[in-house]
């Protein structure tokens, strides 16, 4: 948890620097979320061929 709280400083940080907003960051979120889907399945990528 600690390093979770530290990955979200960190976020924080970035977008003050970008200038984003935390409601803009997390419509971006969710859009991209709805469009691509989630996390929620915890199913990860392995491999890609051509």
């Amino acid at each position: 948890m600690e390093e979770l709280a530290d990955i979200a400083e960190i976020i924080r940080a970035i977008l003050e620097f970008r200038g984003v907003s935390p409601d803009q960051f997390e419509e971006i979120r969710r859009a991209k979320q709805e469009a691509r889907g989630g996390f929620s399945k915890r199913l990860l990528l392995v491999h890609v061929s051509d």
